[in-house]
């Protein structure tokens, strides 16, 4: 597949998968075309100490490093831009976007496997977030749904999110101190077993949500212990919602990426 014919780069919604991904559970991904990125005019010289940062994290990887062009840099020095209306730290893979466009233009050798192809992609993005799956940047990549489980990765086909939307919480929050708090919980033995619940009912989910079954009553039990594991992650607002929606039976909710702020997903109980 010949990504070079990309003229933009979409967000990512991730559907199932949120923190569970780094643990080597399952995960979907869903690109969001309302949200994207492209290559702008060469006028923002501005970023100009932002994109040598890149520059000089890629060039400190080796196997990243014989692969990236060195117009890159040339570029960066002719005050390389990017346009987007994705919105920065709101779980929307703004970094992933940006990755993925870099990738596409700037490196060489480009990884046709796709395990391989998401390893890659997660070495970039981990400059951002300290550690990244590889999710965002290559459902942006590919500009399609990715299904990934374990050491395999598909392609799915998804018309739409269905009967999940997204809540603003009108707040933008850190990956990063986000991904870090998380690696500090897994830590604690008591955190890692309920974990391994959670990631039992988010398989299920992902298995009926793919076969177009029903997954209310999985949703409600997610919804439930994952306020539970999750509630440093979910910001009072965000909270009174979500408990709002548990007691009243209308809608279930939960984390869309990294959460302490940013977007969240609804789960309406009809469309």
């Amino acid at each position: 597949m010949d990504q070079k014919s990309h003229r933009f780069y979409p967000s990512k919604i991730l559907v199932f998968g949120e923190y569970l991904v780094l643990k080597g559970g399952t995960a979907l991904a869903f690109p969001c075309n309302d949200f994207r990125l492209n290559k702008g005019n060469f006028i923002s010289k501005a970023n100009k100490i932002f994109f040598r940062k890149i520059d000089a994290y890629i060039k400190s990887k080796p196997d990243l490093s014989s692969k990236l062009n060195p117009n890159f840099l040339a570029d960066i020095d002719k005050g390389l831009n990017y346009n987007t209306n994705i919105p920065i730290g709101y779980g929307l893979g703004s970094s992933g976007a940006l990755v993925a466009a870099i990738y596409d233009e700037y490196f060489q050798n480009k990884e046709t496997d796709l395990l391989k192809l998401k390893n890659e992609l997660a070495d970039i993005e981990s400059f951002f977030h300290e550690k990244s799956s590889g999710i965002d940047p290559l459902t942006s990549y590919l500009q399609s749904a990715i299904f990934s489980q374990d050491n395999d990765i598909e392609l799915v086909s998804v018309d739409s999110l269905g009967n999940f939307s997204l809540y603003d919480s009108g707040l933008k929050r850190n990956a990063r101190e986000a991904i870090l708090h998380f690696m500090f919980l897994c830590q604690d033995a008591s955190f890692e077993i309920e974990l391994m619940d959670l990631k039992e009912i988010s398989d299920v989910m992902i298995h009926k949500w793919l076969c177009k079954e029903d997954i209310t009553s999985q949703m409600k039990e997610y919804s439930v212990l994952q306020l539970t594991l999750f509630k440093d992650f979910i910001p009072p607002n965000v909270k009174q919602e979500w408990e709002k929606g548990l007691s009243d039976n209308q809608y279930y909710m939960k984390l869309c990426g990294a959460g302490m702020g940013g977007m969240f997903l609804k789960y309406s109980l009809s469309e």
